[in-house]
């Protein structure tokens, strides 16, 4: 994998993160498997000592998982099964393999859940945004207009395997979901090889089953923004047959100055109504930490709820997810909240 792919992957909506493990001190019974792919690191645990058959096992089932993610999932590898996707031209719908019709499912379940909040199309708005406030510049409104008629999830159909990509320029990005997805899918492979205590992340998407060595659930702590001190964690979870998902405004920022002088900080992360960065308020959201079954779904609600305007929105959004996705748990805070060291949390 190229490293500008890291970048990409890193800046699109979502899953923005950083997200610590309160991974205890590791005991010589757990088996720990880590390293880095498509330049983000994981961490893998297994909660029991494993043979050296068992280790290869181990080490095959998650070469092959993220090869195929890769393959089919990942827009920044020209040759994966989306890029292939996004190059079809619009008004044919398009065969795809059942996994890839599998996840595009299952963001648009999170499209609807969240009003269009989560809406993988939003990449171009990110692309222009990004190149024009790097050179302190606010993109022209002509220039936002034109490509704002790209984006738009209702501008994409799916009927059982069929894709259809009703305008020219729609260009879907599943980074916001894949991650989760990955850490799914690894979580189920290795289940399937008959281990349940294992621990599995990606990127801070996290998804844990069975327990841990001592008998109890595995535990992780959210971080105060970019504060890896666990004595400074924002909150302090534990999971079993759960999985995690954090986003937040703070991994990229940018300040504009308009030209009458008022400044504003945007974040990467991309309000597909809006057409236009998130501000970054005392009374916007900062981090979002939403605990679920699936850590794909995890991931893009988190993200989406990054895009409330205050509290009260991300409960009322919260609210709504949780009704019709039929689970969640949130913990939410605002950079006042860090200010004042306010706990907030949302069942």
């Amino acid at each position: 994998m190229y490293k500008s792919r890291l970048a990409a992957l890193l800046l699109i909506g979502t899953t923005l993160f950083f997200f610590r493990f309160f991974l205890d001190r590791a005991p010589q019974e757990i088996s720990l498997f880590h390293g880095v792919e498509m330049t983000i690191p994981y961490t893998i645990k297994i909660g029991h000592p494993l043979s050296e058959s068992d280790k290869r096992e181990v080490e095959g089932v998650i070469f092959s998982t993220f090869r195929e993610i890769d393959n089919i999932h990942n827009k920044w590898n020209p040759a994966s099964e989306l890029s292939g996707l996004n190059r079809h031209s619009p008004g044919v719908p398009v065969e795809v393999s059942g996994e890839l019709a599998y996840l595009l499912k299952k963001t648009e379940a999170v499209w609807l859940a969240t009003e269009g909040k989560f809406d993988p199309t939003i990449e171009p708005l990110h692309r222009l945004w990004k190149i024009n406030l790097e050179k302190g510049n606010k993109p022209p409104q002509s220039e936002i207009e034109r490509v704002r008629q790209s984006v738009g999830w209702t501008h994409v159909t799916i009927n059982g395997n069929f894709v259809l990509k009703e305008k020219e320029g729609i260009e879907i990005d599943l980074g916001g979901i894949a991650k989760g997805h990955l850490v799914d899918r690894m979580t189920d492979n290795l289940n399937g090889l008959g281990f349940k205590n294992i621990f599995v992340e990606w990127g801070g998407e996290i998804k844990a089953t069975g327990v841990h060595p001592e008998g109890r659930p595995w535990r992780v702590f959210v971080s105060r923004l970019q504060d890896p001190n666990p004595d400074k964690a924002l909150s302090f979870i534990e999971i079993s047959d759960e999985a995690l998902a954090t986003s937040g405004d703070y991994l990229q920022q940018w300040l504009y100055r308009g030209e009458s002088g008022e400044e504003e900080t945007l974040c990467h992360i991309i309000d597909p109504t809006a057409a236009k960065p998130l501000s970054v308020t005392p009374q916007s959201i900062c981090s979002c930490t939403v605990k679920m079954k699936s850590c794909a779904m995890a991931d893009a609600v988190a993200t989406a709820i990054m895009l409330a305007k205050n509290k009260e929105e991300a409960k009322q959004l919260t609210s709504r997810v949780a009704s019709i996705l039929g689970e969640g748990t949130f913990w939410i805070y605002s950079r006042e909240d860090i200010e004042q060291g306010v706990v907030s949390r949302s069942d």
